[in-house]
């Protein structure tokens, strides 16, 4: 795939006009902020699942389920704290594109309507 073939529909995107994102009531404004925080948070958590899964276990102190259960929810509370604290900024770009595309939904397209 060539990125020259895109060039068009990226000078199209970037010249679509600004959509006042501020026509958001409070509700639905809290209620994005909360939903791309909690998607930032699983998105962690998946991470974390994953990358636990590349290291090699050992024997040392006993391998059960109560181990595997602690490490889970270690990893879980560790990713909502990230998402909380907005340390990765996933949650800040989602929920910025996010608002301007429910503005855009949200504002008429002509006049009048």
């Amino acid at each position: 795939m060539r990125i020259d073939s895109l060039l068009p529909y990226a000078d199209r995107l970037s010249s679509m006009p600004e959509i006042d994102a501020s026509k958001l009531n409070e509700r639905d404004d809290k209620k994005l902020k909360d939903a791309c925080s909690d998607f930032e948070a699983f998105f962690l958590s998946s991470l974390m699942k994953a990358m636990r899964k590349t290291v090699q276990k050992t024997n040392l102190f006993g391998a059960d389920s109560a181990q595997q259960t602690f490490e889970e929810m270690m990893d879980t509370e560790i990713s909502k704290a990230a998402a909380k604290t907005s340390s990765m900024g996933i949650a800040d770009a989602l929920y910025k594109q996010l608002k301007n595309e429910m503005a855009r939904k949200e504002t008429p397209l002509v006049s009048g309507e």
